[in-house]
């Protein structure tokens, strides 16, 4: 079943996977500052292999996450799911991105093994993507799933 949920960070939810977009490149902004808060181990981890972007490291392919890909941590009784679906320097999402990314969950079958928290990517204007379009996709690739899929707004 999925079900819209208003008013509630999606970093206090309480599904077993909890999806946080990630951009490309370091990055302690948007949702990751509260994850980072409250999933220390998780952030450690899924940060491990970032550092920020300095002149010498121009476009090195070893310090960054790729565009459309996503890292689940497994710590405690919840696991993250970080999706990478926009670079630091342009923080505007991408929906050919975000469809990837939904995509390839659907495909790995994550919707089938846990009830998951997913963020209403669009809900900001800043976000640069239609909400209505995000929620259509996760409505169609996650749909038929017996488990709890929330679509959190207000992320």
């Amino acid at each position: 079943m999925i079900e819209r949920v208003y008013n509630l960070p999606i970093s206090q939810s309480e599904r077993t996977l909890i999806v946080c977009p990630i951009p490309r490149e370091y990055s302690t902004s948007g949702p990751i500052r509260e994850f980072r808060k409250l999933f220390p181990i998780d952030y450690m981890l899924m940060a491990k292999g970032m550092k920020p972007r300095t002149k010498d490291s121009g476009n090195d392919p070893n310090i960054i996450h790729e565009l459309g890909s996503y890292f689940l941590t497994d710590f405690g009784e919840q696991k993250i799911c970080w999706i990478c679906i926009h670079s630091a320097d342009h923080n505007k999402y991408n929906m050919d991105v975000i469809e990837d990314i939904i995509k390839a969950m659907a495909e790995d079958g994550l919707h089938h093994e846990f009830d998951m928290a997913f963020p209403l990517l669009g809900a900001y204007e800043v976000d640069g993507v239609d909400d209505y379009d995000v929620g259509l996709l996760i409505e169609h690739f996650f749909g038929d799933t017996n488990q709890m899929i929330d679509i959190h707004v207000d992320y």
